[in-house]
């Protein structure tokens, strides 16, 4: 079937893409690899697939990726934003680093279940940049607030504060004249 199972802490790396799971499938007809945790006795999930893609890093219930295309699809992901993480039903990871979300939460509560989140119908990640989301609403205690975004933007910023001291700099605009 042109096919190969690798299982018990398997591992694909392919360029600065690794792929860790209990029980990986690859398909050498399509090029696509198929990665899901493996059940122990209590019917619990172990072992679930860690995508890592340079320094992104993406925990999930399952997922398939297509060495081809470079895009993967994601079920049940959790990442880490920033402050924050962002958990999705669904996700399709692009090419380009980006990645289209369906059914996710964005929140700073690291909790399993959140205190407080945005619920987010569909967004779009730009990675150490942005989250842009269409409708969304508030979430306290599981209880959805009457509160509804129209959309959503959410910064994310790599690059921390810093203190010191200020020089200051000569300007001059046309309107105003000299400036410091």
């Amino acid at each position: 079937n042109k096919t190969a199972t690798l299982i018990n802490k398997a591992v694909v790396t392919y360029g600065d893409i690794e792929i860790r799971a209990d029980s990986i499938v690859f398909n050498m007809a399509t090029s696509t690899v198929y990665a899901a945790a493996g059940k122990d006795t209590t019917a619990k999930g172990e072992g679930k697939p860690v995508f890592k893609d340079g320094s992104q890093e993406y925990k999930c219930d399952s997922l398939i990726y297509d060495f081809v295309t470079k895009k993967a699809i994601a079920y049940n992901i959790v990442t880490k934003q920033d402050e924050g993480l962002l958990r999705s039903s669904v996700t399709k990871l692009l090419g380009d680093g980006t990645s289209n979300i369906g059914r996710s939460t964005y929140s700073t509560c690291d909790a399993e279940h959140p205190h407080f989140y945005v619920n987010l119908t569909r967004a779009k990640v730009y990675p150490g940049k942005k989250i842009v989301s269409g409708p969304g609403y508030l979430v306290l205690e599981g209880i959805p607030l009457p509160l509804a975004l129209p959309f959503g933007f959410f910064p994310i910023q790599t690059k921390k504060a810093a203190s010191g001291i200020l020089i200051p700099k000569i300007g001059q605009e046309q309107l105003r004249g000299y400036n410091l």
